[in-house]
């Protein structure tokens, strides 16, 4: 449907006024219709929620934003997250403009300008509870949150608006290879027009965009490198039940890397699982769940030599928050 408004609109344009295309589109078009239906809104968040907790939450600091088609939609979107999680009350806002005409409840929810701006001091805080943020147009542009690492777009979005939001997500932060996009309202056509507008280089910096065929492909070939790279040890028991022989399990395969004729494997165990850790935070969704479990073991690993081999060294965290002299 929303396809066939978008062609629509498109044969019009050359047929007649821009101001009356837009009057029409406010008057006639059944997107809001189409987009805040209960079961659309439902399915949605059932959908967020899921991949939330299962994929997103521990990447990073686990904040994610939630890009809505207007602010009535926003804010069924909020409440019905509420309704499936109540646990979710601190996790959880939305940053909109209030409007005088606004129903009663939404007032303690949209809250004042200064609300707003606490809002943006608690999700650029790392620490901070919030994690999800509803938005509609606000924090798309010139907002700057760099450990940003999921973005649910559930708005139509073209060109320079649309590469700002992207943009949001895709910001650089410690060893963070890129953000994830999750897309549930077909933006992948005005994506690629909105990249051919940009020059050969910013192209060729976004690349194909399509992670079934560019991440996965590379997490399942380091994931084999990881796997050729500790040969001849036996982990099986790390998919087993028992927490204990997990644990201990990841305790023998540091071993195996400290011997002092694997040096040659353990750096280049540390380099690889290092990019396998990357590449997995952009394919999370659709890798199967036992590689993504066989990664973690490979992650446990990789974390602990490299405390082992440099111990007392500072994080990129740390190192940003030491005091400069004056």
């Amino acid at each position: 449907m929303l396809k066939q408004i978008d062609e629509e609109y498109d044969k019009l344009a050359d047929e007649a006024e821009p101001y009356a295309i837009e009057k029409s589109k406010h008057e006639l078009s059944k997107m809001e219709e189409l987009l805040s239906a209960p079961e659309t809104i439902e399915s949605l968040c059932n959908d967020i929620i899921n991949h939330y907790e299962n994929d997103r939450q521990c990447i990073l600091t686990g904040k994610a934003m939630v890009v809505a088609y207007s602010r009535k939609i926003a804010m069924k979107i909020y409440k019905k997250v509420l309704e499936l999680r109540p646990s979710w009350e601190n996790k959880v806002n939305i940053v909109a403009s209030s409007s005088n005409k606004d129903p009663e409840d939404w007032y303690d929810i949209i809250g004042t300008k200064s609300d707003k701006i606490k809002l943006a001091n608690r999700f650029k805080d790392n620490e901070d509870k919030f994690k999800i943020a509803i938005v509609v147009d606000m924090w798309l542009t010139g907002f700057d949150i760099p450990s940003l690492a999921t973005m649910y777009i559930f708005k139509p979005m073209k060109d320079h608006t649309l590469m700002q939001a992207i943009a949001r997500v895709n910001r650089v932060y410690e060893d963070k290879e890129g953000g994830l996009v999750v897309d549930y309202i077909g933006i992948s056509g005005a994506l690629r027009k909105a990249m051919n507008d940009y020059t050969s280089r910013d192209k060729e910096n976004y690349g194909d965009m399509d992670i079934a065929k560019t991440a996965y492909p590379t997490f399942k070939e380091k994931l084999e490198i990881c796997q050729n790279l500790i040969h001849g040890f036996d982990y099986k028991d790390f998919f087993g039940e028992s927490n204990l022989r997990r644990a201990e399990t990841i305790k023998w395969g540091i071993n195996f890397f400290l011997k002092p004729s694997k040096k040659e494997n353990k750096d280049a165990f540390l380099k690889e699982a290092m990019a396998l850790k990357q590449s997995l935070s952009l394919c999370r969704s659709i890798a199967e769940e036992h590689e993504r479990f066989e990664a973690a073991f490979f992650e446990a690993i990789r974390t602990s030599l490299t405390r082992i081999n440099k111990p007392g060294q500072k994080s990129l965290r740390e190192i940003n928050e030491t005091k400069q002299p004056t």
